[in-house]
């Protein structure tokens, strides 16, 4: 598989900004968990958490983003420092343009059982308006349409109508979390005092402590997978930032897949190989032989050249020999004499390329 020409495109946009606004911070930001970001004009537009670095890795992978409009909001929100608080409220409209909500409200139920869900027909202004002041954290899955030209008619599709940003804001009106899981609710206008106009701006000026939003469009099945682990991190105490890196990055496998690129780029022609577990939509893992070839020097290809082979069966059958190898075939016991001699037994010679395990990556 070659890496589309658009995303690398935004990959070589998103390095080139991480050099100039990042890399010099460098010194600064070592050993940091946790980057407050208050841009100033056009940068609010842009993505700190998606800046590359040399080797490839993403900013989010190494410290936990946040944003605030301006350091006077910042201040505020940092005076108020309680947690999130346990009651949850889901809001989704699904729909044939949205299949992925039911699944997606579905899931984070699963993972905070006291939350209260309307959804379809019954995400109507009047339940809204019903449960205000009676939920810590507020979920919304649904469409919105965002006015850079007036953010003040940003709006968001409820079952029966639409709410404003100063709708929204004095619905949610004593919330410590809102989370608005659709495209762009994070995009506004920077107005005078080089402050960001928008729903997020609205919803931290009505009290609410920290808002989840997005700068672009995204999938709705993306996002399906995204939000139960981050609500799920947020249980686990969390706080938001934290919570939303978690859920971006697969931890198990992160150290391995940022080192398969950056060694991949170093190394140009050679192929690297290492094996991986890649979630699916179905949100299940199966193993993969992943092997990354730089091909960005050939002028035909001009690319990195990745190719999957689902290993699954054949990691599932040699666990189920080592099983056996180390388990007594009449009991089912585990066999001290029978582990020893498996593990003695001669090894096959591994394949000649360059291959590595994901354990021995480097940290």
């Amino acid at each position: 598989m070659i890496l589309p020409r658009r995303k690398r495109g935004a990959d070589a946009c998103l390095y080139a900004l991480g050099q100039e606004l990042i890399a010099p911070l460098a010194d600064a930001l070592a050993g940091a968990e946790h980057l407050i970001v208050v841009p100033h004009g056009p940068l609010h537009g842009v993505p700190f958490h998606a800046l590359a670095g040399p080797d490839g890795t993403y900013l989010a992978e190494d410290v936990a983003i946040s944003y605030a409009p301006s350091a006077d909001v910042y201040e505020r929100c940092l005076r108020d420092d309680r947690q999130p608080g346990e009651r949850l409220l889901l809001v989704g409209v699904d729909g044939d343009d949205l299949p992925w909500v039911r699944q997606e409200l579905k899931e984070i139920a699963e993972i905070w059982p006291e939350a209260q869900t309307r959804l379809g027909k019954r995400a109507t202004r009047a339940a809204l308006r019903r449960q205000a002041g009676r939920f810590d954290i507020l979920h919304v899955a649904t469409h919105v349409v965002a006015r850079s030209d007036n953010p003040s008619f940003s709006s968001i599709r409820l079952a029966d109508s639409w709410l404003t940003g100063s709708d929204l804001a004095d619905l949610a009106r004593g919330a410590r979390l809102v989370t608005l899981a659709a495209c762009e609710t994070g995009v506004g206008t920077v107005g005078p005092g080089d402050e960001v106009l928008g729903l997020t701006r609205g919803l931290l000026a009505g009290g609410c402590t920290a808002a989840v939003a997005s700068l672009w469009p995204v999938s709705d099945r993306t996002t399906a997978l995204l939000m139960p682990r981050f609500y799920g991190a947020l249980r686990d105490g969390h706080g938001p930032a934290e919570a939303i890196r978690l859920g971006l990055v697969h931890e198990a496998d992160r150290d391995v897949a940022g080192s398969l690129f950056a060694e991949a780029l170093a190394c140009p022609r050679l192929g690297i190989a290492a094996e991986l577990r890649i979630r699916l939509v179905d949100n299940s893992y199966r193993h993969f032989d992943v092997v990354a070839t730089n091909l960005l020097r050939d002028p035909r290809i001009v690319g990195i050249v990745v190719t999957f082979r689902d290993i699954t069966e054949r990691k599932e059958f040699e666990e189920t020999l080592t099983y056996q190898a180390s388990h007594d075939a009449l009991t089912d016991l585990p066999n001290r004499t029978l582990f020893r001699e498996a593990s003695s037994a001669p090894s096959i010679a591994p394949s000649a390329r360059n291959r590595r395990s994901p354990s021995s990556w480097p940290a």
